[in-house]
């Protein structure tokens, strides 16, 4: 069960972000109750909030409450958190390495090529 949600659209990337409370689902299982939490990225062609068949999906690395901005080069978890988790939501397509930065246009070529 997510703890936290951030929808953005693809044409908004890259983003800056913090993971703090206010990024929070419920106010009885805030941010502020984990020590880290684990980045999850899902490209969603419908854009709805249940995953659906043809979704891209990706996982990263454990992330420390309060990093700011996951493709941020300052916080040191976060990049590669972000890296492995676009990585993997392409997997299925057959790509195993992509260059930051991860914009809409780099991202959707990616996935033509995989195609």
């Amino acid at each position: 069960v997510p703890a936290a949600v951030l929808r953005v659209p693809a044409k908004a990337f890259p983003i800056a972000f913090t993971l703090d409370d206010s990024l929070s689902m419920s106010a009885d299982n805030k941010l502020s109750k984990h020590k880290e939490v684990l980045v999850e990225a899902r490209v969603s062609k419908t854009g709805q909030a249940m995953p659906q068949p043809g979704d891209l999906y990706g996982q990263g690395l454990p992330a420390k409450l309060g990093a700011k901005g996951v493709g941020e080069s300052g916080c040191s978890g976060s990049l590669p958190a972000l890296a492995n988790a676009v990585i993997d939501a392409l997997r299925p397509l057959g790509i195993t390495q992509a260059d930051m930065p991860f914009t809409p246009a780099r991202v959707w070529a990616l996935v033509q090529e995989g195609r």
